[in-house]
């Protein structure tokens, strides 16, 4: 099975391509999509919001609770015709009720583009549940490869080779499967790490299954003496949540 195969078995889409960068995905997206495109106010990914205004067009931020986005607001923000961009995996600790979101945006005329570069392979990116799936292939992704990215999808395969036409991945897919193949070893790395550190933790904290970071609401002085030696960053951070945390990134001790 090649690595397009291996995306669509994964993602649940027909069509999957290879691209040079997940950016470059995100870049076509924003500019093919969407009379304006709306995003998560934190927990999804820089260019989301860098990129729709380069094109000239208007970027809105739904409100969340600790990453998590809240469906029973999308009216105050979402209309016909927007392009919704968001991580299932909001600041790589919260799970997406993707199911709920993409019951809203097909019944209102909202076109929505899956980010799953911290949860492919898992049930969270499922291709029921969006119209335009992507993913990155980045350093300290699950499926670490260092660059490229792929994009994939059941109703836009034309677009999609388009895409991939314009900016062709130029990754080894042989080592590309194999750590496509490597993905549930992966996340139970990820497990037996985040079990350890949460039991160790006296702090409230966010994290959930498949989670590559643990949000510890706490101190960084408090947070440092059970770290060990894991990596961590301080919020706020758009990419992670707009609210004072530790973010301890699980992910970035992940082996090959």
């Amino acid at each position: 099975m090649d690595a397009r195969a291996k995306l669509r078995e994964l993602s649940g889409m027909e069509y999957a391509q290879l691209v040079t960068r997940c950016n470059s995905a995100i870049f076509m997206l924003v500019s093919s999509f969407g009379k304006r495109v709306v995003g998560p106010l934190d927990g999804g990914w820089m260019t989301y919001a860098q990129y729709t205004k380069a094109v000239g067009k208007r970027y809105l931020r739904v409100a969340t609770d600790w990453g998590k986005l809240r469906v029973d607001l999308f009216n105050h923000y979402l209309k016909p015709g927007d392009l919704f961009m968001y991580h299932a995996l909001g600041a790589y600790a919260v799970e997406q009720d993707v199911k709920a979101i993409y019951d809203w945006c097909h019944k209102n005329g909202v076109i929505v583009a899956m980010d799953v570069s911290g949860c492919l392979g898992t049930p969270l990116a499922d291709g029921k549940y969006c119209d335009i799936m992507f993913g990155s292939f980045g350093k300290w992704k699950p499926v670490n490869l260092g660059d490229g990215g792929f994009i994939a999808s059941t109703t836009h395969q034309q677009w999609i080779k388009s895409v991939s036409s314009s900016c062709p991945f130029k990754g080894d897919e042989t080592l590309l499967c194999t750590r496509l193949d490597n993905l549930p070893l992966a996340y139970k790395e990820l497990e037996a790490m985040r079990e350890a550190l949460c039991a160790a933790l006296p702090f409230e904290h966010v994290t959930s299954q498949y989670a590559g970071t643990i949000l510890v609401k706490a101190s960084e002085n408090e947070v440092k003496p059970f770290l060990d030696n894991y990596e961590y960053t301080l919020c706020p951070r758009e990419i992670r949540v707009n609210k004072p945390c530790v973010s301890i990134e699980l992910k970035r001790n992940l082996t090959k």
